[in-house]
């Protein structure tokens, strides 16, 4: 990606909420990144739901984070109705890593476990 001239990396865990392909973990996986392109801004995303963790993956060598799920209910939010309804009935408990805020939700391209229909959000695709 560096030498096709990207200006930034996006190190994406496998906590992520949206399209996730990979299998590790954001905070093993930022450090593996910034080291694999030396030079280049690397912004860690998954799982960041706090100012602590942006510390954490900041600390791991990312120059940003990518927090989005966690915004989900924010009033600046134009998500779908929805979708939006989704997150407030805290529709996919999988990961409570800060406060016990529920924000990661499955959606068509990675369902949560136990997710019997992985389409019931297809307003959002």
């Amino acid at each position: 990606m560096v030498d096709a001239g990207v200006d930034i990396v996006v190190a994406q865990g496998v906590e992520a909420g949206g399209h996730v392909w990979g299998k590790v973990a954001t905070m093993a996986l930022t450090p593996a990144v910034v080291d694999a392109v030396p030079g280049t801004p690397v912004v860690a995303a998954g799982g960041i739901a706090d100012g602590r963790g942006l510390a954490a993956v900041m600390a791991l060598g990312a120059e940003a984070a990518w927090v989005g799920t966690r915004l989900l209910l924010a009033a600046e939010n134009d998500a779908h109705p929805a979708y939006r309804a989704e997150g407030r009935r805290g529709a996919g408990d999988r990961y409570r890593p800060f406060g016990g805020f529920r924000w990661r939700l499955g959606n068509r391209a990675a369902p949560l476990p136990g997710q019997r229909d992985p389409a019931r959000l297809a307003c959002c695709r």
